[in-house]
């Protein structure tokens, strides 16, 4: 168990800023992921388990490294894990914006959601350091909400990014997110 250390208020909403933009764009991963699929089908012409793994190898090692990354963020440092989500998330981001075959594109979807995991709960956990009180719950309502904004508006947003730039650019909307949250905030 920790303690909340004492912030000041702009550290608490730099940390939530950084936070809310990882809780925005991991849903959207998501749902994008999945408006893209017609396209990624028409032009890579994989077999139906590959196109599926599009979509789920991320959903599955999400799912299952969130425990994993809760607990080695306590361990390792909640900064040093959130860091290494982002990280691994953009890479696995860029190197999705340049696949040009199924295979290399589920491997690094299954990559994005570890660095997705680590993303979310070390997120989470940053703010429950940051925060206590009143003030913790007003942070994880934000929190959830820019969760609830990422899967209302990315299908729509990621519809039209396939439709201008196809399906390469849906990747490239979570690479740019996380490299300007990168500079906004300086994670």
């Amino acid at each position: 168990m920790f303690t909340p250390h004492t912030v000041n208020r702009s550290q608490q909403l730099l940390t939530l800023l950084t936070a809310c933009l990882a809780a925005l764009i991991l849903p959207a991963s998501l749902t994008g992921t999945s408006v893209a699929i017609p396209q990624i089908n028409a032009e890579l012409h994989p077999g139906l388990v590959e196109l599926q793994r599009v979509v789920n190898a991320c959903n599955l090692t999400f799912a299952a490294f969130m425990l994993i990354f809760g607990s080695l963020a306590d361990i390792l440092g909640r900064k040093r894990v959130f860091i290494f989500g982002t990280t691994l998330f953009a890479a696995c981001s860029l190197t999705s914006v340049l696949a040009n075959n199924i295979l290399l594109l589920d491997v690094v979807r299954g990559l994005s959601g570890v660095g997705a995991a680590a993303m979310m709960t070390a997120g989470s956990a940053l703010l429950a350091q940051a925060y206590t009180g009143e003030q913790l719950a007003k942070a994880f309502a934000i929190f959830g909400s820019a969760a609830g904004a990422g899967l209302a508006i990315d299908p729509s947003l990621s519809g039209f990014l396939v439709g201008l730039a196809g399906w390469h650019s849906v990747f490239g909307l979570h690479l740019v997110s996380r490299v300007v949250s990168c500079f906004v905030v300086g994670v």
